[in-house]
């Protein structure tokens, strides 16, 4: 399943792998529920929507259902080792998701069941499997992007999207800052208006940045603004259980890595190391639309329920 900005947008798929017509968007209102009891990621998929890959064989299945191809590798260049690969660090090397629980007492006090954002992360949208000619699907320009999703109980409320964002990144923590910031609530969800005591429309809507995302190797991440700030301490909003995944070929990891001097910037030019890495990626700019569905095809449709 594919999550578009404010609009969850599941992509089911059959025995084989092969995407099947879908009416759950439409009968929920574009809004599924996920938190069916019996919905549940398989095997190398974990996170709210089943998003982030846990394993380098998911990936790989992944990349072999949508392109037809049993290979484990993205193109067949000598010498280089583009096999597919999951990144579980905290760190973005071209376009990676995460999913992280968020307990604070304080959004608790009101909404007492489980709050979790997902944060999809566009560094180098052109080193990406996910890429097609315009960039990585969330990302149409190839920029470095930030789009995060707040889900209650399984049921998106608010998204929010960070522009011109550059990444810093060192032994113990990973530092997304982004200049630019615009949210937008889900009219009439829990956070946005269901009740109209507890109605966060106008606080979420009027977010601007800068945006700060500061993850570190223990699985916690703090979501920075202004105003979070103000309503939870200068750390910002605290996600805790943090699970991070990023589809790539090794080759990126390995040429990123040899030209790296403990601290990366993700506006900075490319280095030649990174060049070669793009080259052998590059290939895959044939994948157009199609390269959307690639890294959730494993993931099967969640039956319908109300919230």
């Amino acid at each position: 399943m594919v999550y578009l900005a404010h609009q969850a947008v599941f992509v089911p798929q059959d025995s084989v792998g092969q995407i099947v017509p879908s009416q759950h968007a439409e009968s929920s209102g574009g809004f599924p529920n996920l938190t069916a009891s019996d919905c549940s990621c398989t095997n190398g998929w974990t996170g709210e929507g089943c998003n982030v890959c846990t394993s380098a064989s998911a990936c790989q299945a992944a990349y072999a259902a949508v392109n037809g191809n049993s290979s484990s590798s993205i193109s067949q260049t000598s010498g280089v080792n583009d096999t597919l690969v999951c990144n579980t660090s905290p760190t973005v090397f071209a376009a990676s998701e995460l999913s992280c629980q968020v307990n604070n007492p304080t959004l608790q006090a009101l909404y007492p069941l489980q709050s979790t954002l997902n944060i999809f992360r566009t560094l180098n949208a052109s080193l990406s499997p996910l890429q097609n000619v315009s960039g990585t699907v969330l990302s149409p320009d190839g920029s470095s992007t930030v789009y995060s999703q707040l889900f209650y109980a399984g049921v998106e409320q608010f998204s929010c999207k960070g522009s011109s964002c550059t990444q810093t990144s060192t032994n113990t923590s990973d530092t997304w800052t982004c200049p630019t910031l615009q949210c937008q609530c889900i009219s009439n969800t829990s956070f946005c208006g269901a009740v109209v005591a507890t109605n966060l429309t106008g606080t979420i809507n009027a977010l601007a940045g800068p945006l700060t995302i500061v993850c570190d190797n223990t699985n916690t991440c703090n979501f920075q603004q202004q105003i979070l700030n103000g309503l939870f301490g200068s750390s910002g909003l605290a996600l805790q259980n943090c699970v991070f995944g990023e589809c790539i070929a090794q080759a990126v990891i390995d040429s990123t890595n040899s030209t790296s001097t403990g601290q990366t910037t993700g506006s900075s030019p490319l280095s030649p190391g990174v060049i070669a890495g793009l080259a052998v990626v590059g290939g895959l700019v044939g994948i157009g639309l199609v390269g959307v569905a690639w890294g959730w095809i494993l993931q099967g449709a969640c039956p319908e329920t109300t919230v």
